[in-house]
């Protein structure tokens, strides 16, 4: 135990940086997950062109 309050000790503003990083960006996560639950967006649906398919399959004119 008394390694680790050696440690931080000598590292004490490092671990105060590494410490206020992770809140961060925690709370921005949890804040975006948050904000975009609520939302109801419709679901992206992508449709295949029929001559894009011609033009692929050779048979285009």
């Amino acid at each position: 135990m008394e390694r680790v309050r050696s440690f931080f000790a000598r590292h004490a503003r490092q671990a105060l940086f590494g410490a206020i990083v992770a809140l961060v960006s925690t709370l921005s996560f949890g804040a975006g997950y948050l904000a975009n639950r609520d939302l109801n967006h419709a679901p992206i649906i992508i449709e295949q062109c029929a001559e894009i398919h011609a033009m692929a399959s050779g048979t285009a004119p």
